[in-house]
């Protein structure tokens, strides 16, 4: 057979390539079908397919695939393709072919077993490399702007199958650096990096002429103010320490200082945004009457 053709199974005609152009028009059946049709028959003539070979691999050679001008134009191309019937056709033939693919292979423990091994992995690299965890941080920060990102997120957070993955990965990463983490969170905290919460409660304190000591480390823990070496402050964020994980490690740690003597009294993030007043009366209280 020619190189520079390639033979239409339907019509027995010759073409470079066999596109919808002349599939449906003249045979009346869309690409993906007649792929379907005949599966061993090919779509591009072998110099087609070397033609586009050895341009991609030219402009690889000349680092045209570097920088944002090319990752935008590929951008565009794609939006554009994929608004035109073959594009959208396309899409939903793949979309269909990897969900099959993903649900079937998704069914065997063993590769279940597998992802679950190599994303403990990945995740322990990217927490363990300071400029990696940040690059991460900032272009899910990025991501995290688009409203339907954040919907997809939040549905997989809250599955079963996620929370019981995260909950065992963290407390084996937990039991490795729990130490180490400690002591820099203490040190990044005694540096200023706080929250805006903690901000609120420090000021509050600041306020009311209180001595009280910031990022203290208690026993493998780190309190965000102790008043008077035996009164723990905290400021809870409303999302996370609402988590029902988050509830539970709350109540561990609480229970762990109260053994050792300490009172804790946690503010949550709305009450020292919406009524300062009031959590500074509750602090008064518990100094003066204690």
């Amino acid at each position: 057979m020619d190189k520079d053709k390639v033979i239409c199974k339907l019509c027995g005609k010759e073409y470079v390539t066999i596109t919808n152009t002349h599939l449906k028009p003249i045979h009346g059946v869309s690409r993906n079908e007649y792929m379907e049709m005949f599966p061993d028959a090919p779509l591009w003539s072998e110099a087609f397919v070397e033609k586009r070979r050895s341009n991609a691999q030219r402009l690889w050679e000349q680092g045209a695939y570097d920088g944002e001008e090319y990752r935008a134009a590929v951008s565009d191309g794609l939006k554009h393709y994929y608004q035109t019937d073959d594009g959208i056709e396309n899409r939903q033939v793949k979309s269909e072919t990897m969900r099959d693919h993903v649900g079937s292979w998704w069914d065997d423990p063993d590769n279940v077993e597998w992802f679950k091994e190599r994303r403990s992995e990945y995740m322990r690299e990217v927490m363990s490399d300071p400029e990696r965890r940040e690059a991460v941080g900032k272009m899910f920060s990025e991501l995290w702007q688009d409203e339907e990102y954040r919907q997809r997120c939040m549905k997989f957070k809250q599955s079963d199958s996620n929370r019981e993955f995260m909950s065992d990965f963290m407390k084996e990463w937990w039991a490795e650096n729990k130490e180490c983490e400690m002591e820099k969170r203490s040190l990044d905290m005694r540096n200023g990096h706080e929250t805006d919460i903690e901000t609120i409660l420090y000021s509050i304190l600041d306020h009311m002429n209180i001595s009280y000591q910031k990022q203290v480390p208690i026993d493998g823990y780190v309190v965000d103010a102790l008043v008077n070496n035996w009164l723990v402050l905290e400021a809870y964020g409303d999302y996370w320490h609402n988590y029902p994980n988050g509830k539970e490690r709350d109540k561990v740690r609480n229970n762990r200082l109260n053994d050792l003597g300490y009172w804790v009294v946690p503010f949550w993030g709305h009450e020292l945004k919406e009524s300062p007043q009031q959590c500074a009366n509750k602090i008064t209280y518990i100094v003066e009457c204690t």
